[in-house]
């Protein structure tokens, strides 16, 4: 049989990844049951070993009350971080969500500037990079970034992060010049209700937090399983007690979600997790420190290109 051009193997891999949602999507209901075990075959769709290692470099660690974040939580202070996360592969990366420049966050703000640069270095050599959802803590490390031209031909939003972000980034008034017109030059994607994108990596539409809000499940090498679910809960008192991120919060910052499908995912990460599945929320520093502790997570960003 003759050996099929690369041009029409990569066809023939993407033909079959963009028809599983189709396929799925009848047989596991998103964040139902089954939904686990279709993101793990979905994560052996496209071939290549999967990543070694998820890897975090954070700003921030501001102190609140965890019922300023989770509704009718206890009181005792957390801290707030911004991470930039890397799925480490034996030969580059894949990037998580891009923090913000200190800038976004008022003259008494000054990140780490060795950490902030290698957090910019990350998203600008990575092989491909997405956020977990639109608001500004999450895109504009890469939209304000100084690399922006470098990290633009491998950013890729979905389409319905890229419909409200340009919304959200103006009333805020977090940058000239981002605007529908920047949409054009990132990569856009639809992801419904999930897509692979990398051996051991699926994105999973996640629609709750925003309209573009999604998760990322991680299969590693070794064989663990990660999901980052970004801001699915501001806290990880969220999912394990079941809680709503909190009201006042979110009047106070503008965040409207839809709280059915939000209840309907922090459901399911509790279950995944009760399954051995680690799960990882955007904010919760102490909890990305006990990760970090536990070898689940590792501190720091691996920038070596071979």
């Amino acid at each position: 049989m003759r050996r099929l051009s690369l041009v029409r193997l990569l066809a023939v891999v993407l033909a079959v990844v963009l028809a599983v949602p189709l396929r799925v999507q009848a047989q596991a209901k998103p964040f139902g049951d089954g939904f686990l075990e279709e993101l793990r075959r979905a994560a052996t769709f496209i071939p290549g070993s999967p990543p070694q290692q998820v890897r975090v470099a954070s700003v921030g660690h501001d102190g609140v009350r965890v019922s300023t974040m989770i509704e009718g939580a206890a009181s005792d202070t957390v801290y707030l971080t911004y991470p930039v996360y890397q799925l480490r592969f034996e030969h580059g990366w894949i990037t998580v969500d891009a923090a913000a420049p200190d800038s976004n966050f008022g003259p008494k703000v000054h990140w780490p500037t060795a950490r902030w640069d290698s957090m910019q270095v990350a998203l600008r050599d990575a092989r491909l990079s997405v956020v977990t959802h639109e608001h500004w803590d999450h895109v504009m490390g890469i939209m304000l970034s100084q690399f922006f031209e470098a990290i633009r031909p491998h950013a890729m939003f979905t389409r319905a992060q890229a419909a409200s972000m340009w919304k959200l980034v103006a009333r805020n008034n977090l940058g000239a010049g981002i605007d529908s017109a920047e949409a054009a030059r990132v990569l856009v994607v639809d992801v419904d209700p999930y897509m692979p994108i990398a051996p051991g990596v699926v994105l999973i539409r996640a629609a709750g937090h925003t309209p573009g809000s999604q998760m990322v499940y991680i299969r590693l090498a070794p064989g663990k399983e990660i999901i980052l679910a970004g801001d699915a809960a501001w806290n990880m008192a969220g999912i394990r007690e079941q809680r709503p991120n909190s009201v006042a919060s979110k009047k106070a910052l503008g965040v409207v979600e839809d709280d059915a499908a939000s209840a309907r995912q922090v459901r399911w990460l509790k279950q995944v997790m009760d399954t051995g599945v680690e799960v990882l929320v955007a904010h919760d520093y102490q909890w990305l420190e006990q990760l970090i502790a536990r070898g689940i997570v590792v501190r720091g960003l691996d920038l070596r290109n071979p």
